[in-house]
C-alpha cells in the first residue's frame, strides 16, 4: 500500500512540475512582434479605446527612425484616464526574479508623457510597470529595467498609454527581452554570400557578348 501511495504522488508531482513549469526565457531576445513596423501594418499591435477618450493608430511612411516607418498614434479626445488611449500587445512572458527590458524609441509633435505599461492579460488585470517618459521633439532612445515578480507565459500585454495629452506621438524599434539593457542580442544582417564560379562565368558571357 505505502508503495502504491509513493507511486501515485510521484505521478502527482511529475504532473505538477509539467504544468506548473516555470518560465526559460533565452536571455536577451526580443519577444516584441513588429516592433520595427515594417512589415506593411501594425499587427499584431491593436489600438484600445476606453470611456469617452478617442484616437488614431496608423503606420507613417514620412516619420520613422529606423526603417521605413514607424507607429503613429494620435489623441483626439480626452477623460482624464491615460490609459484610456493605447497601442497594445499582448501574449508576453516573464521569468520571474529576473530583470527585463524595454527599449523604445519615441517623438512627439509637442513635448509630452507617454506611459509604459506592463500588465496582465486578463482578470485581475494586476500590473507590475507603470513608467512616465518625457518624449521631445526628436528621436530618442527610452529604456526601462525591471525584475518580474511572477512567471508569466504569454500572459502579460505591453502597451503606451498617451491618453494624458492631446496630439501626435510616434514609436518605433520596440524591444522587450530577458536580460539587463546591455543584453539585448541584436540580430546581424543577412548577407548573400556570392559564387565567385557564378561571377566568373558571368563576366565571362559579358565578355564575350562585347566580341560578337
Amino acid at each position: 500500500m505505502r508503495q502504491v501511495v509513493l507511486f501515485v504522488l510521484g505521478i502527482l508531482f511529475v504532473l505538477c512540475g509539467t504544468v506548473y513549469a516555470a518560465v526559460d526565457l533565452e536571455e536577451g531576445v526580443n519577444l516584441i512582434q513588429n516592433g520595427d513596423f515594417e512589415q506593411g501594418d501594425f499587427a499584431p499591435w491593436t489600438f484600445s479605446q476606453s470611456g469617452t477618450a478617442t484616437g488614431t493608430m496608423e503606420l507613417d511612411g514620412n516619420e520613422a527612425y529606423s526603417g521605413k516607418s514607424s507607429l503613429k498614434v494620435t489623441t483626439t479626445n480626452m477623460d482624464g484616464e491615460n490609459w484610456h488611449v493605447k497601442p497594445v500587445q499582448v501574449d508576453l512572458s516573464a521569468e520571474a526574479g529576473e530583470v527585463h527590458t524595454v527599449k523604445f524609441w519615441a517623438k512627439a509633435e509637442a513635448p509630452r508623457i507617454v506611459q509604459l505599461c506592463l500588465q496582465r492579460n486578463a482578470d485581475p488585470w494586476d500590473g507590475w510597470l507603470w513608467q512616465d517618459f518625457n518624449i521631445t521633439m526628436e528621436w530618442q532612445e527610452y529604456v526601462h529595467e525591471i525584475t518580474m515578480p511572477v512567471d508569466l507565459d504569454k500572459e502579460m500585454f505591453i502597451a503606451f498609454h498617451v491618453g494624458q495629452a492631446m496630439g501626435v506621438a510616434w514609436l518605433d524599434d520596440v524591444r522587450y527581452y530577458r536580460g539587463g539593457k546591455d543584453d539585448e542580442v541584436v540580430a546581424e544582417p543577412v548577407v548573400q554570400s556570392v559564387n565567385p564560379m557564378d561571377r566568373l562565368t558571368s563576366t565571362w558571357g559579358g565578355i564575350k557578348g562585347n566580341y560578337r
